[in-house]
Order: structure tokens, then sequence, then C-alpha cells
């Protein structure tokens, strides 16, 4: 029987903390091995991109804190993150911003056009970071988070739309100057992080294999030297479609690994608020213990590699398994059900194991006391602030 982490008390355990370090009273810009420590808390693999990030996070709001001071010019930082969908980008970086308390605004990329065209040009995102990071004629340090980044990529001729203007209008920006609808908007102060999956790049870079699967999914002969994928250059990007000008904007390329078994099996076991920890703790509340065998486990990610998404895909095979029972566990804990056993059986859509209390139940009072407070949700109203006040 599996039953990973201890839910009773996730997130209140100071004993998981790194050395020295306290999230809610340390004051101080976390170390570089500090934040790699931190991440690994919530993030499973990727060990590269996190030494990545926690280096440039600490050199660059460090930089911005010492250039308050002497009044030194920060230099511009930008980070290209490439990796299949699922593999942990965007979960590496809402993780590290929580951990850090600055801002972070994300930007899709797949909306952008270039300055002129219809649609959400980068004038418009300057505007957006202005009304939200600037003040006074002062710029706060910031995350920008470029997603999708590869839907920048120059397509081919005939295609419609202008991503190599898109890409132009970005260099300006990530040189670190001064800009924005007003001038007054410093560039320099935000770490620029892109990422994207880079569909069908290995194409680029073994032109001479024709892959059995699309972008990262794609496999390929190990036992042929010619087939493995070389290192990641700056001619393969220019190729997949970047201009080398923004390239080299860039001042580090990571790769991230695509998620294997054994990633998704510690990611649905041991990641900090894993899916299943998460489901569980709602079951707690009802008096009902979850519990899932280890063969439920292999089930589900032989779920997850199939659907070939990654982690993106275990909450769906969670809620999915669940689902039958979610509806009714107010009911089921009514009826007297103590506990409840996921097998592979339920995963591939079979009934769980339901094991009832021999003594009488008592009535859950903190469900009840949650379920009071929801209730008021249902009678809000928009008041005026002083009645909000106390309310």
């Amino acid at each position: 029987m599996h039953t990973p982490n201890n839910i009773h008390h996730q997130g209140n355990d100071k004993s998981k903390e790194p050395a020295g370090y306290g999230i809610a009273d340390c004051k101080l810009l976390p170390t570089p091995s500090q934040l790699v420590a931190l991440l690994d808390q919530k993030v499973i693999g990727q060990r590269a991109a996190k030494r990545i990030l926690g280096i440039a996070a600490y050199n660059h709001f460090l930089a911005c804190a010492e250039s308050e001071l002497t009044g030194r010019l920060v230099e511009p930082s930008a980070l290209l993150l490439i990796g299949p969908t699922g593999c942990g980008k965007s979960h590496l970086l809402r993780t590290l911003r929580s951990y850090l308390g600055v801002p972070m605004i994300q930007v899709n990329c797949t909306s952008l056009t270039a300055n002129g065209y219809k649609g959400t040009n980068v004038n418009e995102v300057l505007e957006r970071l202005e009304s939200e990071l600037l003040e006074d004629g002062r710029t706060q340090p910031a995350i920008i988070h470029w997603e999708e980044f590869d839907k920048i990529r120059q397509l081919p001729a005939h295609h419609p739309f202008n991503a190599r203007g898109v890409q132009e209008d970005l260099l300006t920006f990530l040189e670190g100057t001064l800009c924005g609808r007003t001038g007054q908007l410093d560039s320099s102060r935000f770490l620029n992080i892109a990422s994207g999956a880079f569909v069908e790049l290995e194409k680029v870079r073994n032109p001479q294999i024709v892959p059995s699967g699309m972008g990262f999914h794609a496999t390929f002969d190990q036992a042929d030297p010619v087939a493995a994928p070389g290192p990641l250059t700056t001619e393969h990007l220019t190729d997949y479609g970047l201009i080398p000008e923004l390239i080299g904007r860039f001042g580090s390329i990571t790769e991230l690994d695509p998620p294997d078994a054994t990633t998704l099996r510690l990611i649905l076991t041991h990641a900090g608020d894993n899916p299943i920890v998460n489901k569980m703790r709602l079951y707690v509340l009802h008096g009902i213990a979850l519990d899932f065998t280890d063969d439920a486990i292999d089930e589900m990610v032989a779920r997850a590699i199939g659907m070939g998404t990654g982690a993106r895909s275990l909450k769906r095979i969670l809620a999915d398994t669940l689902h039958s029972i979610d509806h009714r566990l107010p009911d089921l804990a009514a009826e007297g059900i103590t506990a409840i056993v996921v097998s592979a059986e339920t995963v591939r859509g079979g009934e769980p194991e339901m094991r009832r209390s021999s003594s009488e139940s008592r009535p859950l009072n903190r469900l009840l006391s949650l379920r009071e407070r929801a209730g008021a949700y249902r009678h809000w109203r928009k008041k005026s602030k002083e009645e909000q006040s106390i309310w």
C-alpha cells in the first residue's frame, strides 16, 4: 500500500527547509544553493535547470540591489528553457517566483504580433509592464516569463505571420534599456526567462534521419551514432527560425529532460503538493483514508506516458480515476466509509475497495464548519468599503 508523504504535516514541517534558511522569517535573498534546495522540495529532477535558474536569479536581483546604491548599470539577464510539454518548465518558474517573492509577469508569445499588426504586440506588453511595475519613475525588479517562445519562430516565407518582426521588436527590450510609452521603464531590472517545447527541433539537429515520433517524443536508434542528437547550437536555433540577434540576447540556453516513468512516479508520490497528496487532504476532511496500491501508481504512470503530455496528464488521470467517488464523497462519509483503496483495476475503470469502521461514526465538526463557511459565499454581494471591512 502506498501513502506518499505525511499529509498531516505537509507544508508546516520546518525540518524540510534547507539548513539555515526559513521561508517565513528570513528576509535575505536566498543563495543559489538554497534556491536549488527549495526547488527540490516541489520539483522532481531537472537538476541542471534548477542550478541555472538559482544562479541567474541570485545574480540578477543582487545586481539590482547594488545598482540602487551605486548607480551602476545592471547587465541584462535572459535565459531560454527548452523542453517538451509537461516537463516542468512553468512549474519551475512558479515555484521559483513563490520563494523569491518577486512579481512575475507571464507573456504568452502565441498571440504576439509585430508592432503595427493586428493582435498583441510588444508595445502593448510594455504598457502592461509600465502599469504593473513602474511607480514614480522606479522600475520594480521582476521576472518576465515569455511562454510558448517557439511560437515566434520564422515560418516559411509564404506564411502570413510576421514572426521576424516580433523577434526584432524584442531585441531592444532584451538589451536592457529605458523603454515603454513614458521612456522610464528600465528593462535591465527584469530577469527574462523564455520557454517553449520547440516541437520538431530534432529534425533540425538531425536532418539525416526521420524520427518515429514528433518533437521531444521522437525516438532514435541509439545503436547508430548518427541518430543520437548532438549538443544544441546557435545554428540549430537559427535553422529552426530564430534570428541570430535574438539568440545572442540569451546568456544561457538550457534543455530540460522529458519525464520518464521514474520521474512521473516520483511526481505522483514524493513531490511537494503532489496530486495524490492534495486529493488525500480532501478525503481526510471527510474522515476517509485514501490509499493507492503500487500497481495503481504504475498504471497511472503508464497512462501518462501513453498520453505523451508528461506530468500535465497526471492530474487528469487521477481525476478520471476518482470522479465516480468524488461526487459522492460526503455521502460515503455519512455512510461510515473510513478507507478507500485504489488499485490498478480502479484506474482502468473498476470500483475501488471501500472499508467501513466497526465503531460508531463521529460527526466531522471541522468539515461541517468548512461547509458552513463555504456556504456563506452564496450570499455574497458587492458592498461598500465600509461594509467590506466589517464583513
